[in-house]
């Protein structure tokens, strides 16, 4: 099979294979696609004109009745009627319609050599174009294929065979395709939502009817009670014993009543979603009898409205004779009840079915057995994405010695968590407050903007949020962030002495996730590792960080263009790698994220200047006034302003990156010491070691060993 791309939208199929099987996903384009438009262009171009107009206004009268008709079906079937009733005019003899669903493709229907075929029992697929139950339909051919969409998103495509029209009429037919999928798709929505709202409507009815006829019958009972108690009174009966006995079962049946309607009035509520809920994290444990809660200590966090789901668990608990069990499974907590009968009209028992729904879990029910099932949290406090899919995997969000949770295997966070997530609905994340960074809990805040990322279910064993909810936890993680923020930007490392540190770094993999992290958290610094310059320039059109501090600290040396790129923009640092450890560099950097001002962008230009003369000379003898020079300054001024830029002196900061150099050749060749020490301008062995190790606390050779075992 040959695919190729239609146009701009769609593709064009040929298959040379008698096996189906063989054909069922793409390959790769070859020169056979090209034979093949060049030849169906010959053939048009050798029509008649007038042949060829007669041919295509008998084309545009055919779709517009297509289209037409199409409008007034409101349901699939009549739909692919009216395809295999137009369609083979204009020449298309086949044509089988697609629906996508999530990651997955559904066969509408359609018709082969003008033949309706109704398979739409097959089961969904994913990774083909089509089942392979529809394989002896595509076989030697040629076929398009044209989506339709709606927005951005594509819903679904349509495969015609080919014939002798235009391209454009293959997409023409196909929207109208999406168009009339859409129109039904909401036709059925509405429908369905008619009919819930009608079941609904009947089943309250219902319910009414019932409780009212005990209520009847009970006031009926009461009546009767009264009457008596006037007929003693009438009589002169007036004995204290009856009268009091009397007057204790009016009490009681009064009482029972009550009970009944606050149930009657609750349910109702319940069952018309008006319950107020005040939601927050507990401990399964809290909500249980004081006889089984000690069993269920220790098991992880849920997420819910604490009074009704104790109420709901304490009738369960009293149905039941007291037989519970209670475990974690990977998909929520799991609540067993056994008893000899269950009686599910009971109002009780539907009070607290209906109040487990409310808090997402659902009930398994049989005449002799109850299962409770609560889902574990998510940032949203929403219903889980997919209901009852049981996670596969766990991600922990902080650095962690478990290695499995739930009998499932626990793991690092990747690096691509976004996608990975997005990708995968069968995973959950770790919470562990301890050891999570304020970096990683600025990331997860930022998850609750995304309707899946903010879905994933949280893993959590800490108690002392039980009374809030993540977002709230994680709120007050980033409130106590706001000030003195060192924001790296795809950075390969993030912590560095006493400026960088766990309490103030965060990064960020991409500008994207700098925008969302922007919401949250106003750097008091942002970082690149290279002279990124889409990066640097969109940091600084942004209204909120046109005035932040940018340090750059590239890995390798920085080129004329990059310089000159950067003097022209304020408030950044250039400063090469091999200081960034030094202490008097941390210094200066906790004085700007303090707020303390960098150097004007004129005189911070110099500095720049300077830095590209020693990167270009770094194997040269450096003399203090050529290098004041360079950049048209007096020494003692460019001394001065260098150490105020980045907190060290000139000869501190060559020295620092002359070693950053030789560390990174020690590694990376097998010259010897004392070669190494001359390619990076040092004269003298000696004094190359005693540097080194000054830096380092450790002799170049020692490095090398090092590396080595």
């Amino acid at each position: 099979m040959i695919v190729r791309p239609a146009k701009k939208n769609g593709f064009v199929l040929f298959s040379d294979r008698d096996s189906a099987a063989r054909m069922l996903s793409f390959s790769k384009v070859n020169d056979r696609a090209d034979d093949w438009f060049r030849a169906v262009s010959a053939k048009k171009d050798a029509l008649p004109a007038a042949s060829s107009f007669s041919a295509h206004a008998g084309q545009l009268l055919v779709i517009s009745t297509l289209k037409g008709e199409l409008l007034r079906a409101n349901d699939r079937e009549k739909m692919l009627r009216v395809l295999a009733q137009f369609l083979p005019q204009i020449d298309i003899k086949s044509a089988a319609v697609f629906v996508r669903e999530k990651a997955q493709s559904a066969f509408v229907g359609g018709f082969f050599d003008s033949r309706n075929i109704d398979l739409r029992s097959l089961p969904l697929f994913d990774h083909r174009l089509f089942p392979e139950q529809l394989g002896d339909y595509f076989k030697k051919g040629i076929y398009f294929v044209s989506p339709f969409s709606l927005g951005d998103d594509g819903f679904g495509y349509v495969i015609f065979d080919n014939a002798d029209i235009d391209l454009a009429v293959y997409r023409d037919v196909a929207k109208a395709i999406g168009d009339v999928l859409q129109n039904i798709r909401l036709f059925d929505t509405l429908t369905a939502a008619k009919s819930a709202a009608e079941r609904a409507v009947r089943e309250k009815t219902e319910f009414f009817a019932n409780r009212g006829t005990d209520l009847c019958d009970l006031l009926t009972d009461l009546s009767v009670k009264i009457t008596q108690i006037e007929a003693n009174v009438a009589a002169g009966i007036l004995d204290a014993d009856i009268l009091g006995e009397q007057l204790l079962f009016l009490k009681s049946q009064v009482v029972a009543q009550l009970e009944k309607t606050e149930t009657v009035i609750e349910l109702f509520r319940a069952q018309a979603e008006d319950l107020p809920m005040d939601k927050n994290l507990f401990s399964i444990a809290s909500v249980l009898p004081p006889e089984i809660a000690l069993s269920a200590a220790g098991l992880p966090l849920l997420f819910g409205d604490v009074k009704r789901i104790e109420k709901a668990v304490h009738i369960f608990w009293e149905k039941s004779g007291d037989a519970v069990s209670v475990s974690a499974e990977a998909d929520g907590i799991h609540l067993s009840f056994d008893s000899a009968h269950f009686d599910w009209q009971h109002p009780l028992l539907l009070l607290a079915e209906k109040n487990i729904l409310l808090q997402y879990g659902f009930v398994q029910k049989s005449n002799f057995s109850a299962k409770i099932v609560l889902p574990y949290p998510n940032l949203a406090g929403l219903p889980p994405l997919a209901p009852g899919v049981a996670a596969k995997k766990i991600y922990a969000l902080a650095p962690t010695e478990k290695q499995s949770l739930l009998s499932l295997p626990v793991e690092p966070l990747p690096a691509a968590v976004v996608q990975v997530m997005h990708d995968d609905e069968a995973v959950m994340l770790y919470w562990d407050s301890d050891g999570m960074s304020v970096d990683m809990g600025v990331k997860l805040y930022a998850f609750r903007h995304d309707e899946r990322l903010s879905r994933v279910p949280l893993l959590c064993y800490d108690e002392s949020l039980a009374g809030q909810t993540f977002i709230m936890a994680l709120r007050q993680k980033v409130s106590m962030q706001k000030k003195g923020t060192v924001l790296f930007i795809d950075a390969r490392r993030t912590r560095y002495g006493s400026w960088a540190t766990d309490e103030n770094a965060l990064s960020v993999l991409s500008l994207a996730d700098f925008e969302a992290v922007l919401e949250e958290v106003m750097p008091a610094l942002i970082v690149f590792e290279s002279v990124d310059v889409e990066g640097i320039k969109r940091v600084r059109s942004n209204p909120r960080t046109v005035l932040v501090p940018i340090l750059v600290i590239p890995y390798n040396a920085v080129s004329d263009e990059e310089v000159d790129f950067l003097c022209d923009l304020p408030r950044v640092i250039l400063c090469n790698r091999g200081a960034v450890e030094s202490e008097l560099f941390g210094a200066r950097m906790l004085e700007i994220v303090g707020g303390d001002e960098p150097l004007p962008s004129h005189t911070g230009a110099l500095i720049k200047k300077a830095i590209l003369y020693l990167n270009k000379n770094v194997s040269q003898q450096i003399v203090r006034w050529k290098l004041a020079d360079t950049v048209h300054v007096s020494e003692d001024y460019l001394t001065r302003i260098f150490h105020k830029e980045l907190g060290l002196s000139l000869w501190e900061y060559l020295n620092r990156y002359r070693i950053y150099l030789a560390e990174r050749l020690l590694l990376e060749t097998n010259d010897t010491v004392y070669e190494i020490a001359e390619r990076i301008g040092f004269q003298d062995k000696a004094y190359f070691c005693r540097v080194f190790k000054k830096i380092y606390g450790i002799s170049p050779g020692k490095i090398r060993a090092k590396q080595g075992v």
